[in-house]
């Protein structure tokens, strides 16, 4: 398998690292990596970059990662801090060539709890923040913010807290420069999966993306397309999990063909016209790669033999296959083969 010559080096960097697990996170186009270590072994965490470049990133006390985004002028990375209070509150760093710095997230409020920011990136610029917040962990709502020269406007509800469980938020900036964020929702009997819009600088009102059903769908993850976007999820049937995809055209959603039995934790990586799509197969305990097209219909998949954790691995591929990398430093590699 012919990787190019810098993802192989950022691969061979993550394999030198120590042997205790550490975090990895990858943007979602692939091409920088954070690599956090384990608290107890320091603060710094290391930036991977598709050139070859490293970079180091001072965090802070108690900082949980969970997001990396590139920008045309460098990179962001998200997550969240405790305050001196103890409320858990949105943390963002700002890099380039130059260094790094805490960009101020915008402002929080009495609410202990904020989790999951997700940027807004449009044409390589920083437009808005998307996050939970609540009281408690069982009643988050959604709100999101818009990003106004050097600061925020003000931020927004877009689905207030309410008594059921919102959360697994992910959020993306579409072609025609609306923004699309969708999440899991409670409605009183199960999770659904609802998305809201903003168009002209105004949200719709949330509105599930499926038909209603008596069964839990959890975890969505979204990427553009030209004229839409795509979302795929987990939906409880038969006894388990299985992956389902469905398709925005700019106006509905349209649920796509074809099942993945065992499908979890779903995430995108690629380009906008020919996205990958990564999910967790507990049965066999690995990771399935889904190149699709801009449509959403599968072309060819490709099966590795782990990582054996949920955790998302760092993802490489070429014309040949895919070489996924799990914090462990454990490598594993799927060739591309017909749908099914």
């Amino acid at each position: 398998m012919s990787l190019r010559p810098s993802f192989v080096l950022a691969l061979a960097v993550l394999a030198s690292a120590p042997g205790r697990a550490s975090q990895v996170v990858q943007s979602a186009g692939g091409g920088t990596i954070l690599q956090v270590p384990p608290a107890s072994t320091g603060r710094f965490a290391r930036l991977l970059f598709s050139d070859g470049r490293e970079q180091q990133l001072r965090l802070p006390v108690g900082v949980e990662v969970t997001g990396l985004a590139d920008l045309a002028s460098g990179w962001l990375a998200s997550g969240t801090v405790a305050d001196p209070g103890g409320a858990r509150r949105i943390w963002l760093a700002l890099g380039d060539r130059r260094g790094s710095r805490e960009l101020l997230a915008p402002p929080a409020t009495a609410l202990a709890i904020q989790r999951r920011p997700e940027p807004l990136v449009e044409a390589g610029e920083l437009v808005g923040l998307a996050w939970l917040e609540g009281a408690a962990a069982g009643g988050l709502g959604v709100r999101a913010a818009a990003r106004s020269g050097s600061g925020w406007a003000a931020p927004e509800w877009v689905a207030k807290p309410g008594p059921g469980s919102q959360l697994s938020l992910d959020a993306s900036v579409l072609a025609d420069g609306s923004w699309l964020l969708v999440w899991s929702a409670f409605d009183g009997e199960d999770d659904e999966i609802v998305a809201a819009r903003r168009s002209r600088g105004a949200w719709e009102k949330p509105e599930r993306i499926a038909a209603d059903n008596r069964v839990p769908d959890i975890t969505p993850a979204l990427t553009p397309t030209r004229d839409g976007a795509l979302v795929a999820w987990s939906r409880y049937q038969g006894g388990s999990y299985a992956l389902v995809r469905s398709a925005f055209d700019g106006q509905s959603w349209r649920e796509l063909a074809g099942v993945e039995r065992g499908g979890l934790y779903p995430l995108f990586r690629g380009e906008v016209a020919q996205p990958d799509l990564l999910f967790f197969d507990p049965r066999r305990a690995g990771w399935t790669v889904l190149e699709l097209d801009e449509r959403g219909a599968v072309v060819r998949r490709a099966e590795a033999a782990g990582p054996a954790s949920d955790a998302p691995p760092v993802m490489v591929r070429d014309q040949d296959g895919v070489r996924l990398r799990a914090s462990s430093g454990e490598e594993f590699t799927g060739r591309w083969r017909s749908p099914r």
